[in-house]
């Protein structure tokens, strides 16, 4: 009898020592990207260490972005060359390109800086905005047609250097959008290669690092200088809140129909709209003060403790000071024949590249992007949004300003000085803080 032998298909594995897909994870975690990057060498010294005495371009916590080389650089050079463009207006168009985009010194030539134009050591003076853009083209840094859409300039397909908007698109071209914030204090480069330091066998910082995604604070910079709000006497009628202009008096029937107010029960009071869009909270850098005498005298923290000559509470968020007044009217308080009161209003400025700030005013929820000096500030519609902010405190917090720290009085300066009672219970983020700030910090979520 003949056997019925079996047809089988046989399959041999082949992928017992080796992946079938190759692994094209780096790291699952893009808060710290993996990486090896390094500083631009353009970036003029923004600062020098006291001890050290070595230079620092970029803050830690400075917004960051890519130059089309790969170098980390602050957000400096795009915001600035595309401000000068959207100043170019008119007639004015053309003699813009000399506005100054940066100025190197003796400290930059002395840490080996090299000039954005030429890509060589940089010789102290004023880089214009046209030098930039020419210097890019020369470098071969951007190239019109692959970086630059030649269609984009003013005249289609005609660069014309002299222009500020087409100078503009070339810089905003070499300069990326932010791709980050810078994760410590970034020093000055020494060089690329050890025959090539600046200072021979000194290099700190080989590669430097930044955040992607990061939960952080900074205080908020206000006015940089003071603003006089006169005192109008005649008192202001409103039973809405916006009722009243900035200078105006509201006596405190009227007061009280706010409902803002409507609990209060003090009975000596009337309040001054300083500044409808809010003020800078009374503090040694941001001072309130009064042109007539007696009328600012001891700041109270509730309206309802206003019972004498000189007592004040200041409800900043809305800019109202409310003064002592013994039956609630203006014609019984010291300000009955008008005054000036000087305050430091909430809109500012950066105006420094040391430590990072963000400028207000800012509302938790707001979307936050970059300025010229790579700090945050409220986007408008259309700009690159890096942060949210989440919460907005007022210093100092949690009876810190009782905490007995090191050292006090005037001979000391803020470096010396521990957050506690030697700085009146406010973070170090303001009181070593070169800019107009106060006393509010802002928590946010950066996430680029």
């Amino acid at each position: 009898m003949a056997i019925k032998r079996p047809n089988v298909s046989f399959k041999t594995r082949n992928d017992v020592f080796d992946s079938i897909t190759p692994n094209c994870v780096v790291q699952p975690d893009v808060a710290v990207p993996a990486g090896e990057w390094k500083p631009a060498r353009y970036l003029p010294v923004q600062w020098t260490g006291e001890a050290s005495k070595d230079g620092f371009i970029i803050s830690k916590g400075k917004i960051v972005c890519f130059d089309n080389t790969g170098r980390v650089a602050d957000m400096y050079f795009k915001a600035k060359a595309a401000a000068i463009a959207a100043a170019a207006t008119g007639a004015n168009t053309s003699n813009t390109v000399a506005a100054t985009m940066v100025t190197y010194d003796s400290t930059d030539v002395e840490f080996g800086v090299h000039s954005i134009a030429t890509g060589e050591a940089a010789a102290a003076g004023v880089v214009s905005l046209e030098d930039v853009a020419q210097g890019l083209l020369d470098q071969g840094l951007v190239v019109i047609g692959r970086d630059v859409d030649p269609a984009d300039f003013a005249t289609p397909n005609t660069l014309d250097i002299t222009d500020a908007a087409d100078c503009a698109l070339i810089c905003d071209a070499f300069w990326s959008e932010p791709i980050g914030v810078a994760a410590y204090d970034v020093y000055a480069w020494a060089g690329d290669a050890p025959q090539e330091l600046v200072h021979t066998n000194y290099q700190k910082q080989h590669l430097i690092q930044f955040f992607t995604e990061v939960q952080m604070r900074a205080p908020l910079v206000v006015a940089a200088s003071a603003s006089n709000a006169r005192v109008n006497s005649t008192p202001a009628t409103t039973t809405t809140f916006v009722g009243a202009a900035a200078g105006e008096v509201i006596e405190l029937t009227d007061l009280i129909a706010l409902e803002r107010y409507n609990d209060l029960t003090g009975t000596t009071m009337c309040a001054v709209v300083v500044d409808p869009a809010g003020i800078a909270m009374n503090t040694d850098r941001t001072p309130l003060a009064c042109s007539v005498a007696n009328v600012l005298v001891n700041q109270k923290s509730h309206p309802d403790l206003i019972h004498s000559r000189g007592d004040f509470y200041v409800d900043a968020e809305v800019g109202i000071v409310m003064i002592h007044s013994t039956d609630g009217t203006i014609a019984n308080s010291l300000l009955a024949s008008g005054g000036d009161i000087t305050y430091f209003a909430l809109a500012g400025a950066s105006t420094q590249h040391k430590y990072v700030h963000a400028v207000g005013p800012v509302r938790p929820g707001d979307a936050l992007t970059y300025d010229a000096f790579s700090n945050f500030v409220k986007a408008a519609t259309g700009q690159t949004v890096v942060a949210k902010v989440l919460a907005i405190d007022t210093q100092p917090k949690g009876l810190l300003d009782r905490v007995s720290t090191a050292w006090h009085g005037s001979s000391f300066d803020a470096a010396a000085k521990m957050p506690g009672s030697a700085t009146k219970g406010f973070t170090d983020m303001i009181t070593l803080s070169d800019e107009s700030v106060a006393d509010t910090i802002i928590t946010m979520n950066v996430r680029v």
